[in-house]
């Protein structure tokens, strides 16, 4: 990740134009902003049919089922929790917030 870091910062340094200088920041705030997320805050929303009485008695049994609204009688949207699964990225995202976190205490 470093090398595309650097790469988009020396594309910036010799941008000839404002939209220049500013995709290859956000590119790179973009990658920062991926590795950071938190992927425990993600849901998963379905919107069903209030006949589908099937559909909804099993989403309510489900474990990771949140809330629900009804909306004008005839829809009903669900939220239910998304499995997480622990990945390299997530790995990442951890060791980079607590390499951070140590410059902040202890600066060079």
């Amino acid at each position: 990740m470093e090398p595309y870091i650097r790469m988009n910062t020396e594309f910036r340094k010799g941008a000839k134009s404002d939209f220049e200088t500013n995709f290859y920041k956000l590119m790179n705030n973009s990658v920062f902003g991926k590795t950071m997320e938190n992927l425990h805050n993600r849901v998963d929303m379905k919107i069903i049919r209030s006949w589908e009485t099937n559909v909804i008695q099993k989403l309510e049994a489900s474990p990771s089922y949140g809330r629900n609204e009804v909306f004008r009688d005839t829809w009903q949207a669900f939220t239910c929790t998304k499995q997480v699964k622990v990945s390299l990225a997530w790995f990442q995202q951890q060791c980079m917030y607590h390499h951070f976190k140590q410059k902040q205490i202890y600066p060079s």
